[in-house]
């Protein structure tokens, strides 16, 4: 009948106000309804799917499409309605994840694969940008690039304090490197839901999440051996062995935070590192010095406890350190950037520059590969060729 037209705002304000949806027929056993509760509702919009071979039909909301202008709103019905109806021809689930539930599915498949590293920091990120946006609640089958867009947009312009505890805190904007770490991350979730049959399209993120180029940029902030020592002074006491430790050995920071009594052999002055990040397990000789260091730190505990604890006797983490390690940087009046990864690097600078460490053996005891010790580090031993060069006139 006419009057149960819904292609048009026209036809479908004609439409009387009713519980069940008005169905139009797109195709063979797919049809498309919209449902008008009230003669001020924006109605909602409704895909029905007959299976051929067991003549089970299946409904699925579509939402109100508020955020699409009325004249538009058949035809991206439509569209969806086709959309949905082919996801499930190719065996797609009909269960409909929001972009926060599909995190959640994705943070489970890490924590099931015992990945729970790298679930814990996915966690971090979900929340910090992902769980209070828009973009969480938007259901998977309804994500457009735009959204995703918007998304980013926001990340993008967020700024974050660079120390809190310094007498006049300050503000920058976010790395391209983190930028692409948070992003990478959604991305990840958003494609273990396309993989396991929850949205037939990567359309709206694939090109919306492409990565910064050249993020990855050269690590400049440098704390000379004076420095270093006088940052460690101006710690609480419970944070200075780990943190002089990482003035000591050029390891991520996470890789002492995880150290136990067991991986030092005091009697031959080897510390054993298990597998961090992609680097495999190594065995790194300690000097003098760094063995007795060790020594100290794990008199009296036993073989499973931590070799570095805060004063609760908890395992230090990057959320645990920050917050004295920045009070440190303040009270010494250094680069508000300096962070523990400072450390490392400027360990690693040393190795390099100062000591004359040849980029294979520094890779392998930093657990980096060669190709990015060269691409942060490089510079330094170029600098050295040419010296070396100008020697020969």
């Amino acid at each position: 009948m006419a009057s149960d037209k819904i292609d048009t705002v026209q036809a479908r304000a004609r439409l009387k106000p009713r519980h069940d949806a008005y169905f139009v027929t797109i195709s063979r056993g797919l049809a498309l309804g919209y449902r008008k509760p009230s003669s001020s509702a924006v109605g909602t919009w409704i895909v029905r799917v007959r299976d051929s071979a067991t003549d089970a039909t299946k409904r699925q909301s579509l939402g109100d499409y508020g955020d699409v202008s009325a004249s538009e709103r058949y035809t991206q019905a439509v569209r969806d309605a086709q959309r949905y109806a082919e996801h499930l021809r190719q065996g797609g689930s009909t269960a409909v994840l929001t972009v926060n539930q599909a995190c959640a599915a994705y943070v489970k498949h890490l924590m099931d694969r015992g990945r729970e590293s790298t679930a814990k920091d996915a966690i971090g990120r979900f929340k910090r940008w992902v769980a209070d946006h828009p973009l969480g609640s938007v259901p998977l089958t309804k994500l457009a690039r735009r959204s995703v867009e918007r998304w980013r947009t926001d990340l993008t312009q967020t700024e974050v304090v660079v120390n809190p505890y310094a007498d006049k805190p300050t503000t920058r904007e976010r790395s391209p490197a983190s930028i692409n770490r948070d992003m990478n991350v959604l991305k990840a979730a958003l494609n273990y839901a396309h993989d396991h049959g929850y949205v037939d399209s990567d359309n709206a993120w694939r090109l919306a999440l492409k990565p910064i180029e050249n993020a990855n940029r050269r690590r400049d902030i440098y704390l000379s051996a004076e420095e270093r020592r006088r940052l460690i002074s101006a710690m609480q006491d419970d944070i200075k062995p780990i943190a002089r430790a990482m003035t000591l050995l050029p390891f991520r920071p996470s890789v002492f935070a995880k150290l136990t009594v067991e991986d030092f052999d005091e009697r031959h002055s080897v510390l054993r590192v298990e597998k961090d990040k992609k680097a495999k397990d190594r065995r790194v000789p300690l000097p003098v010095e760094t063995a007795r260091f060790f020594a100290q730190n794990c008199a009296s505990k036993q073989a499973d406890s931590f070799i570095f604890v805060d004063r609760n006797g908890n395992p230090w983490n990057k959320d645990s350190w920050k917050k004295p390690f920045n009070k440190a940087v303040a009270i010494t009046d250094l680069s508000g950037k300096v962070s523990a990864y400072t450390l490392r690097h400027s360990v690693i600078t040393d190795l390099v520059s100062l000591h004359n460490l040849d980029i294979n053996t520094v890779s392998i005891i930093s657990g980096t590969s060669a190709r990015m010790i060269e691409q942060y580090y490089g510079h330094l031993i170029r600098g050295r060729a040419v010296s070396a060069l100008a020697n020969l006139l």
